[in-house]
């Protein structure tokens, strides 16, 4: 499995561009094969998975969600293999 550091610097260019610098925390509970980075000073989650499935309904639950409950704003997705 690859280090937190290594998955960041394969992000994409756009998503590195926004942490670039920027201090993170990992959080790990309740993540398997996931990475949760927590960028206090952004605001902002990072979330990278290998599993496409869970992925994509992920991303489809929280769009659904968006206009009836509190739920973060998905800003950037990407799906890249060799990311």
């Amino acid at each position: 499995m690859k280090k937190p550091g290594e998955i960041l610097g394969q992000a994409p260019s756009k998503i590195k561009e926004m942490i670039k610098n920027q201090i993170y925390r990992l959080d790990d509970i309740g993540m398997e094969n996931s990475f949760v980075f927590i960028f206090d000073e952004l605001n902002l989650v990072l979330k990278v998975t290998h599993n496409k499935d869970d992925y994509l309904k992920e991303i489809q639950m929280m769009k659904w969600l968006k206009d009836k409950v509190e739920v973060p704003n998905i800003i950037e997705y990407d799906n890249n293999k060799n990311y």
